[in-house]
């Protein structure tokens, strides 16, 4: 029997992460079903009910926050992150200045319930057909039963986890520097930038089953529930395929794009160099508007939960937060330096802050 003394402990321990409204989060969709949106942080609540928020209100829940922020620690570097609706998964690449140059890349699992990790997956060293050479984790998705992430040193790697056991199943060398790891109703995807090539890997074997050329270092991917759309860094052009890896489209966007979302309307593109966001309208593959997310601020990775789009700004060190049907920032906050992904686990936005070595929760304010 928990004894009071225990429960107190408990409560403390959690005070930062649980919301002051209990709300459910929705079931995690099946991934791998045909029809639904694969990355658990592109399913949106729909539209509330309740009215918006102000600008004020939501001001002063930014301010509550910094005065109390909701962090944990985490290992060196931490870099991209998924969920399941129930954990969140952060890949990191495992050192920085913090670290003194020297660590391992690993891939940790917390609840979201109260932030408590509860797993993590060692990646690296890993001794290779070429030698001994450190991993460094990047992109990471779920689906098909497994996590997938991708190693961007060395020849290249996309690991498969056991996300119930956070054990290893499979490595695949990709042959370069892979940014990042995606998943459709049927395949995982990688960008190897060093080939300028999106490979095709099958998600029981993890055997590269088909490739595509992309020019210009492709960067990141994302699959919104029909195509995949890949970011070529070099060129600022993001690339849209089919299912089998044809090329369909090539649109012009900002500077250096690079992470990418969605919702059923618009694809949203963050351009490293050009401070924007580009956002394309999925019927008509045409760029209907550019967000400015201030000079020097270097989006990173973005997330969408109702009329909202939050942006990790790594240049500058704040999370920005857009109305998508004005294309105002309607919030900001600054967080500790170099916030790289952010996910939705239905309740709170979760994102690491590279150079500071923490994970950092901020919960979504009902009725907007």
């Amino acid at each position: 029997m928990t004894t009071q003394a225990e429960a107190l402990a408990a409560a403390s321990q959690a005070r930062d992460w649980i919301a002051a409204v209990e709300l459910t989060p929705p079931p995690p969709p099946q991934f791998g079903t045909p029809g639904t949106r694969i990355p658990f942080h592109a399913q949106t609540l729909g539209t509330s009910l309740l009215p918006p928020l102000s600008r004020a209100v939501r001001q002063t829940q930014w301010a509550a926050e910094r005065a109390a922020p909701a962090q944990q620690a985490c290992n060196a570097y931490p870099h991209s992150i998924c969920t399941d609706g129930q954990h969140v998964y952060l890949s990191s690449q495992g050192a920085n200045a913090l670290s003194g140059y020297v660590g391992t890349a690993k891939v940790e699992k917390f609840r979201c319930s109260d932030g408590v990790k509860i797993g993590e997956a060692s990646v690296g060293p890993y001794n290779g057909p070429n030698g001994t050479y450190l991993n460094g984790c990047s992109g990471i998705s779920i689906g098909h039963g497994k996590l997938w992430v991708a190693q961007s040193l060395g020849l290249g790697e996309v690991i498969a986890i056991d996300p119930e056991t956070m054990s290893i199943t499979s490595r695949t060398v990709t042959g370069g520097a892979t940014r990042d790891a995606w998943i459709d109703a049927a395949s995982v995807w990688c960008t190897v930038g060093a080939q300028s090539m999106v490979k095709r890997l099958d998600p029981v074997s993890g055997a590269v089953i088909g490739q595509t050329p992309i020019a210009g270092t492709p960067f990141r991917g994302w699959f919104d529930g029909t195509h995949n759309w890949v970011a070529a860094f070099e060129t600022n052009r993001v690339h849209k395929l089919d299912t089998s890896g044809v090329v369909i489209k090539s649109i012009a966007v900002g500077t250096s794009p690079n992470w990418l979302t969605s919702d059923d309307a618009h694809l949203y593109v963050a351009n490293y160099n050009g401070d924007s966001i580009s956002v394309i309208d999925l019927a008509t593959d045409l760029v209907v508007a550019t967000w400015s997310t201030s000079p020097g601020s270097r989006p990173h990775g973005m997330a969408r939960v109702d009329r909202e789009l939050w942006v990790c700004c790594s240049g500058d060190h704040y999370i920005r937060v857009f109305d998508v049907t004005t294309g105002q920032a309607i919030a900001s906050a600054a967080v500790p330096p170099n916030p790289p992904g952010i996910c939705y686990d239905g309740v709170a936005m979760w994102h690491g802050c590279g150079n500071a070595n923490v994970l950092r929760r901020h919960v979504v304010a009902s009725g907007w």
